[in-house]
Order: structure tokens, then sequence, then C-alpha cells
């Protein structure tokens, strides 16, 4: 089946899909394998099936290895994984050479169907490996040339090219935020030896200060890494904008004119100016070679909220020309015409959290004010929703802990106390302990359990409290310093509660509700309902994100009955006209459940744009059984039957994964069509502009620049004023959103 993202994709995305196609038809050989090593009754065609089914296993571990080098940028290995994987499939398709069973020529037909694939991913992985550059000394060079100090830069990388050998822009960002962690970890040792050496309280104060000063930045730069190795590449730029922040206490103490024996302003300094600016270029870089979204210049990804910016201004300025053609055109068509366009906003807007609300929210907390200046912190609150404003105060949650996390660990590496080390020790296992929990509240709130988020936030909070309170009583500058972080994380994970009971209040969680509507849009819809009465416990607290999860495993319970079924007709029939049908119709229905496992280990990985692919096939493989039992065959096992029950399930299928694809990816602000294929809301633009084109009488194509002449002659017809001034409501709407 055709993949849509080849309509708009560059090299890498055409290597991904030729990878995700050979994967997807890897994983369903895979279970096939073990479904007939399981059914068979023959030891020798066991035996074959069990040593093709490791053959497939490796070659799967293969093609998951490729993609990570894929998704790193280490193009120059996925050859070797690719070519891996391949002899792993010769391998099996071997141990069938000169096999007449039928069994025997279905596997070798897809292994063979398989071998195609690979050669796809091959050639698209070789093509991709020669348009990248992997010249690691030019493109360091490159990014030096865009920092202010570029020839201290060029000098810094001179003597580290081991570092990046074979590197190319996407992955060259890990090792120079490695470079940056070392460097910050050795001049905040400097720092150390400095104080423990001084004799004068004055500088031993500075130089301690100094040295938590860069203990963050490490824990900044220790949070980097991990995003980076974890490809969660967004959250990159804001760890590294943080370590200037932690800097400016070590400039104050060390600025100009300030006495400084132990020359920590210019360290700083080349810091700052050379390793720090190093690292942000390189993840601007990056973030423009690996991600389709928009990011501004400081490498922030603002996604579909860049696009409901521009749409905002875009209004203004149309609202403005509207305004100077009303002087000369009195024409109400268009003033109706305008007033629905400038009504249109994207679909999330009706949900929007305002700032009233958000106050609302905040005045739950121990500070109001603290509550809401975090949250608005981040770009994202000023176009959310519930959803999107919970995910915001689990995520500023998760960067506090993460970076306290980093901290407690350097300071446990720092310390010479054995008492102080074993506190830190206990207290870094709490916050790991945190983390976890407040990881599962995030994929709790992405699969739409929001009931459980309360859980999570509630166990990340006492894990919190039992590091605190080992601090109790403390004197020291280092326990008052971790104090102060416990409690600023507390009060995050108080806001994370509050918006996560919100979210949780505004929900509908009926589940028969919710199923009874998706039986209404079938056409089968009382035999629909009928089916799901007997299943009600199964969507228990079900919502609309993850009713499909049920959904999919009843489908699959059906297909495997139906499968059993039709083998122990095979088994037990004595014709053998019969027996092929049954034989074909097991085979299908086998297949089915193979795409329903696929489709469900999609779901269970939020890995929802793969889904409708799998339905597809599965309902292609009901209408090949449909087709052997057709309305004019003798049926006398009532498979029809049985065909037409499956196919109820397959149509509720296809309605939960549909919603759950409408409500599930409002996240980025896109339009999914009824396949649950993402168009974005450009759809809605060219559709309102079509419209506004077809009243006009004029094809968007045909209106040309001097159709926008601002000539509006007070003697001029109202129908040549009104098409004149559609024409320019158009193009301007065009102009502004399409500006290149």
């Amino acid at each position: 089946m055709s993949d849509h993202r080849t309509s708009n994709v560059d090299a890498k995305g055409l290597a991904e899909i030729s990878i995700d196609l050979t994967n997807s038809k890897a994983n369903k050989i895979h279970s096939q394998l073990n479904s007939l090593g399981k059914a068979t009754r023959d030891l020798h065609l066991r035996n074959i099936y069990n040593s093709c089914s490791k053959n497939y296993a490796d070659a799967i571990r293969d093609i998951e290895v490729a993609k990570k080098n894929l998704e790193s940028g280490a193009y120059k290995n996925m050859h070797v994984q690719v070519k891996g994987a391949s002899e792993e499939i010769k391998s099996c398709e071997k141990m069938f050479d000169g096999a007449s069973s039928s069994d025997h020529a279905h596997i070798k037909k897809k292994n063979q169907d398989l071998e195609f694939l690979v050669s796809i991913a091959k050639n698209t992985a070789d093509n991709l490996n020669k348009k990248d550059d992997s010249d690691s000394e030019t493109i360091l060079r490159d990014l030096c040339s865009q920092i202010e100090r570029s020839k201290e830069c060029i000098d810094l990388i001179k003597s580290e090219w081991s570092r990046f050998e074979g590197s190319n822009c996407t992955d060259v960002a890990g090792p120079v935020i490695d470079l940056a962690r070392e460097t910050a970890q050795q001049t905040r040792d400097l720092i150390l030896g400095l104080e423990e050496n001084s004799n004068d309280e004055k500088f031993r104060e500075k130089y301690h200060s100094c040295s938590r000063n860069y203990d963050d930045a490490i824990s900044n730069l220790d949070v980097a890494k991990r995003s980076f190795d974890s490809n969660d590449y967004q959250n990159v730029p804001k760890q590294v904008d943080g370590i200037e922040g932690e800097l400016e206490g070590c400039r104050r103490d060390f600025g100009e004119g300030a006495f400084d024996p132990g020359n920590i302003s210019y360290m700083t300094e080349q810091f700052l100016g050379v390793y720090v600016d190093l690292v942000k270029v390189a993840i601007h870089r990056l973030l423009q070679r690996n991600e389709s979204n928009y990011y501004d210049d400081g490498g922030y990804n603002y996604g579909s909220w860049h696009l409901q910016a521009k749409f905002e201004q875009s209004q203004h300025k149309i609202k403005k020309e509207i305004i100077d053609m009303t002087i000369y055109n009195t024409s109400s068509v268009l003033i109706i015409i305008s007033i629905i366009f400038l009504s249109i906003t994207p679909s999330s807007a009706s949900n929007q959290i305002t700032d009233t609300e958000i106050k609302h929210l905040c005045s739950k907390t121990s500070n109001l004010v603290q509550c809401f200046k975090l949250l608005k912190s981040d770009h994202r609150t000023s176009n959310v929703d519930a959803k999107g404003v919970t995910e915001i105060s689990i995520d500023l949650t998760n960067n506090k802990a993460n970076k306290i996390h980093s901290q407690l660990n350097s300071l446990i590496k720092a310390t010479r106390d054995s008492h102080l080390r074993n506190i830190y020790n206990s207290c870094s296992k709490n916050y790991a302990d945190a983390i976890r929990d407040i990881e599962v509240a995030k994929k709790n709130l992405k699969s739409g359990a929001y009931k459980n988020i309360h859980v999570q936030v509630k166990e990340a909070a006492e894990e919190i409290k039992s590091c605190d309170k080992m601090f109790n009583g403390a004197s020291s500058s280092d326990h008052a310093h971790i104090k102060k972080k416990n409690q600023d994380l507390e009060f995050l994970v108080s806001i994370a509660k509050v918006t996560a009971d919100n979210l949780n209040k505004k929900d509908d969680s009926d589940s028969e509700t919710i199923l009874r509507d998706l039986c209404s849009q079938i056409e089968r819809s009382k035999e629909c309902i009928d089916l799901i009465k007997s299943q009600l416990s199964r969507f228990e607290d079900s919502v609309y994100n993850n009713v499909a999860g049920p959904v999919i495993d009843l489908a699959r319970e059906k297909a495997e009955q139906i499968r059993d079924m039709l083998r122990e007709l095979h088994e037990d029939s004595n014709d053998d006209k019969f027996k092929g049908k049954y034989e074909s119709c097991s085979s299908n229905y086998n297949d089915a459940s193979r795409n329903l496992e696929e489709a469900k280990r999609s779901f269970d990985s939020n890995d929802y744009q793969n889904i409708p692919k799998q339905v597809d096939d599965t309902e292609d493989e009901l209408e090949g059984c449909r087709r052997e039992f057709d309305e004019t065959a003798f049926d006398p096992a009532h498979i029809r039957d049985r065909n037409k029950e499956f196919g109820l399930y397959v149509d509720l299928l296809k309605v939960a994964i549909d919603r759950l694809l409408q409500r599930n990816e409002s996240d980025d602000g896109n339009y999914y069509d009824e396949g649950g294929y993402d168009y974005g809301w450009w759809h809605l633009v060219s559709a309102v502009a079509l419209l506004a084109s077809t009243v006009a009488g004029t094809p968007i194509a045909s209106v040309g620049a001097n159709d926008v002449a601002p000539v509006y002659a007070p003697g001029s017809s109202d129908s040549s004023t009104l098409t004149t001034s559609i024409k320019l409501l158009v193009l301007s709407v065009v102009a502004t959103l399409f500006p290149y």
C-alpha cells in the first residue's frame, strides 16, 4: 500500500518510508512464521519455520538499528544493517528450495516481496548517504564561522577532530555538547581547587558561589545531552540558553574591574563565547536539518503556533484592506463574505484556555502570581486547550526534576563528606523515581487516561518530600540550595496536579455514551450497539483517545475465533473444493489477526498514523474471504455470516481510529481527513479561497497582479467592484499566508 508521506518528503524522508515499509512487512511475516510453527504437526516443517523465525528476528533487529542510525544521522552505517537484514532473509528462503507445499510457496513469495522492499531501502539509504556532507572539518568550520569568536573556535576544534570523525550536520551536536560539558567540569574543578587553597574569606565565598553556578551549567548540559540522545531536540535550546543565566552570578563576581587572581572571568567568557555559542549554532543547524517544523532564530519550535500567529497577523491586514474597500463599495455581499472569512480560525481556537482561566487554576495553588508567571513563560500557553496547559505544567516539572537530579549526581561525586554523600545518594534515587512517575503521567496524558495522571503526580510529590525531609535542620549552604530547589519543584508539581484535575473534570468518560456515538456512525448501528452492550466492562472509564485499544482487541479476538473455526472445518472436510476455500479463508483471517496485532502495537506506542493502514489491510483480508463465499456460493458452514459479523468489528474499529486521530492529533493544530491522514490547516484556507474566488467568478489561478490595483472609481458598477474586491481579498490571504 502506498505511503501518503511520499507526497512531500526529502531524501531522508524517502529512506525512512522505505525502512518503515520493510520493517512492517518483516514483522508481519515473522508473526506468520511463529503461528505456522505452532500450528504445524510436521516436525521437519516446524524446524524450518523456527529457523526462519530466528532469521526474521535478526533481520528485524538489523532494520531497527538502521532506523536508529537514520534518526541519529549516521547514514553510512545504514548500509551494513540493511545488508545484514537481506542476508537473514536469503538464509530463510534457501530452506524452502525445492519445496512444493502451498505453505512453502506462500512463505517463499513473502520472502521475495520482502527482499524487494529491502532493495528499495538499500537504494534510498545509498542515495541519502551520497547527498549527506560528512566532512566533519568543513561542517565545524562552517559552524565556527557563525560565531563571534570564530578563530578561537576553529583553534579549539582542530585539537578535537577525532571526536567528530564521520559526523554530519545532524549528529555533530552530540560531541559538541560533550565537549562543552567536559570544559565546564574542568573549570568547576579548577574553581573548587582555588576555593580550597584560598585564605581570603571573600574570595572563598566567590569561588564557592561560582563553582555552584558551573554545577548548574553542567546539569543543564546533562539534560541537553539526554534530550539529544533521545531525539527530543526541541528541548535542547532551552537547556543551552539556561547556561548563560546560571553563569551570570559568576560573571558578576569576577566582572570587569574586579580583582580576579584566578582568571575566572577569562575562562567564563571563553566558555560562553566559544563552547556555548558553538553548541547553539550546532543545535540550530540540527533543528533546521532534522525537523520539518518551524523554528525561530533561537531554535525554538513554534510549529503550528507560528502559523496561528501568522494567521492572526493576516487578519489585521485583511481587515484594513476591507475597510478601505468598503469606502467605495457598499455591497452587503462583500461585507458578509468578509465577516465569514474573518470568523474562521484554526479549530483549536474554540477550546483555547484563556488567561482568566489560567489564573483561576493558579488560584488553587499556594502562589497565584508565580504559577501564572511560570505557565506563561512557555510560549505554547498563548494558544492551548486544557490538555495543552496540563502538558506544559508536566513538561516544566519534568525539566526541573531532571536538572536537580543531575545536580545531585554532581554533588555526590564532588563531596568528601560521607554522611552528605549518603543524603545526596538517597535524594538522587527519590528524584529518579519522581522522574519516572512524571514520565508515566505524560504518557497517560497523551493516551487520554487522564484519571491516572493524579496518581503519578501524587507519587512524584511524595518522592520530592522524602528528599526534602533529609535536609531538615541543616545549616550548610549546600543543603539550603537543594532545599530551595526541592520547594520550587514541589510548587511545579502542585501546578501539574491542578491542571490535571481540571482536565479530568472536562473529559467525558462515559464509555457507553462514547460507544453509542461511534456506533451511530456506521450503517449497522443497532447491531453494533447490541455487540458493545455485552462488552461494556472492557471499556470502563474509556475516553475517545483510548477506546480504540479495546476495540482493536475485540476485533483481533474475533478474527482468531473465526480462523480457528475455519482450520477445524478444513481438517474435518472431505471435499477438496471446500478444503481449499477453508484453508484460503483461514489464511486471510490469520493475516487479519496479525494486522490487528500490529495495529495494537502501534496504538500502545502512540504511533497512531500507522493504524489506518493496518485496518485497511485487515479489510482487504476480509474481502479475500468474502470472495471465496460470495452470495452465489454454496456455504454449508455459514462463513458469510461470520464474515458479516467480523465486518461489523472492522467498521466500528474504523470510526474509533478516525475519532482517535481527530481528537489526539489536535496538539499540532492540523486537520485530518477521513482516513486519518494529515493535510494541515492549509486545506481549510484553500477551501475558503476557492469558495471566495468561485463567488467572484474567477478561478484563483487566473487572478493576476492587475487585479490588485487599488483603483475604485466611484462610478463603477457594484458587481465589477465586488468581483475585484473579492479577488483582492483572496490574493491578500494567499500573499500573507504563503509569502514564499
